[in-house]
Formats: structure tokens, sequence, C-alpha cells
């Protein structure tokens, strides 16, 4: 029988690290997927009220969508998406939440276990500081993928959400991973501000900015391509724009690859600049969190 020493408090057997490696790295991230659906499991009502909320609001884009999309065909058909505003909707809204997961998440969860010993416990492990902000997010792209399920589900039966006969879902597993590099990089940035500027109040000067620009820059609501043209070019910082456009264009129209040319390189073009970036950022941030202490409470 094994010591209580053993096993964590939840059950689950704790990670022994001695140095960092990818299998160290995915047994994290095992590990914190399996500790928070216990958390799950153990308050379902929240997770229930949250899926039904999930459902609620798509009730809410589709009524919205019906109401605007007469006007909107004209602009959808003139930029190759498709004359469905519903569906050229609810693709925007669920990359947008893809998307949101590391570039708001790993800021978050730095601001909200800020002075419970965790972080303090963690940078005298060998574990990479970036391993463990990342691992607990494993658990928010399920439940967005649960969420982006019922959307689609609700978008078809309800407001006739529909694809093109002949889109390229292939064209789904090149720019969502790419997508995801990107969004990290941006992440890391943010989270960098934790110590660089001392940053612990809930918001800094990064997230103010995608929060305040995504929707206006990156069309989730609207084509980007009506923007005025001294500000078209914003867009082109954030993965947003391209993997919008390029999810609409594949799934609404059909779209090649060869035709999808300009949203994947430019993807690629920003996720080389953005993640190392942020990465040489983050570390820096951690660096000066140890020598002065700022990441630490006491």
């Amino acid at each position: 029988m094994p010591s209580r020493d053993a096993e964590s408090y939840d059950g689950i057997r704790p990670i022994s690290v001695k140095r960092e490696t990818l299998g160290s790295f995915i047994a994290k991230v095992i590990y914190f997927f399996r500790r928070n659906v216990r958390f799950v499991l153990a308050w379902r009502l929240d997770l229930v009220m949250t899926l039904l909320g999930v459902g609620t609001t798509t009730v809410m884009w589709g009524l919205l969508a019906t109401m605007v999309g007469g006007g909107a065909q004209s602009y959808l058909n003139r930029y190759g998406y498709g004359g469905n505003y519903f569906s050229f909707l609810i693709i925007g809204l669920i990359a947008n939440d893809y998307l949101w997961i590391p570039m708001q998440r790993l800021y978050s969860y730095l601001q909200s276990h800020w002075g419970t010993g965790w972080l303090d416990f963690m940078l005298i492990t060998p574990s990479n500081p970036l391993s463990v902000l990342l691992g607990p997010q494993a658990y928010s792209f399920v439940l967005v993928s649960v969420q982006a399920t019922i959307q689609v589900l609700v978008g078809y039966f309800v407001f006739q959400l529909r694809f093109d006969p002949n889109a390229n879902l292939f064209a789904l597993v090149i720019i969502i991973p790419m997508s995801m590099i990107a969004a990290i990089g941006w992440g890391l940035m943010s989270a960098s501000t934790f110590t660089l500027i001392n940053a612990k109040g809930g918001s800094n000067p990064v997230l103010w900015f995608l929060t305040t620009f995504t929707p206006l820059l990156s069309g989730v609501y609207y084509t980007p391509e009506i923007l005025p043209n001294w500000v078209e070019p914003l867009g082109l910082i954030l993965p947003h724009t391209y993997v919008i456009k390029g999810l609409r264009k594949a799934l609404l129209s059909g779209a090649s690859l060869a035709d999808l040319t300009p949203e994947i390189t430019g993807l690629a073009a920003l996720s080389l600049i953005i993640l190392p970036l942020g990465y040489m950022i983050f570390r820096w941030s951690i660096d000066k969190g140890r020598r002065d202490g700022t990441i630490m409470p006491w």
C-alpha cells in the first residue's frame, strides 16, 4: 500500500523532475489536465451552466446574424467568404476563443497564483517556468473544443450554419498549429510584464493592446477588407487576422492551399518573429524576478 507521501492530495501521483525534458513536460500536461478534470467533476453545476451559456450565446449571435445578414451578404460575396453571415461569424468567434487561451491565460495564471506560494515552489524545482504555465492550459483547449462543438451544432440545426461542400479541411491541420505558435509568443510577452514592469493588478499594456485592437483589426465580426487603408496594416501583427481569414476561405469557399498562400506565409513569418521574441522576453522577466524578488510577494 503506497504511503501518503507517495501521492498528491487528490490521488494523482506527483511528477518527479530532475531535469526538464519533453517527457517531463508531457507528464505535467497530463497531470494538470487530470487535476482540472477532477475539479470540474467536483463542481458539475459550474460546467453545466458554462455550456448552457455557450448555447444561449450562440442563439443570440444567430439572431443577430439573421437581422444583419442581408446587408452583409454583398460584402461576403465580394471578398470570397460565401453569403452566409452566421457561418462567417461563428468561424471568427471560435478561432478567437482558441487563440485567446495562450494569449491571455498565461498572464492570468501567473496573476491568480501570485501570493499563494505556487510560484515560489515552482521556481525552486528543475521545471522550466514555461512548462508550468502551458501545462494547465490543456484543459482549456478541451473545454473550448466542447464549446465549439455546441456552437456548430446549434448553428447547424437552428440557424442554417453551412460550410462549402468542397471545404478544405486539411487547411485546418496547417493553420491552427501555426496560429498557436504565434499566439503563445504574444502570451509570453503579456506574461513577462508581470515582473518586468510589475503589472500584477490583472492588466498590462500587451494584454490591453490585444483586447482593444483584436476585435477591431482582425475581422472577428466583419471582413477586415472594409477597414481604412491606413489602419488595415496594423492587423498584420495579430495572428487572428491570418487565421480567421484563412479558415473562412477554406471552409466557406473551399480555397486550396495555393489560394491560402498569403495567409499561411504571413502566419509563418509572424510566428518566426513573435515566438522567439516572446520567449526571450519571458526568460528575461523570470530572471529579473528571481534576482530582485518581484516575482514573489514575500
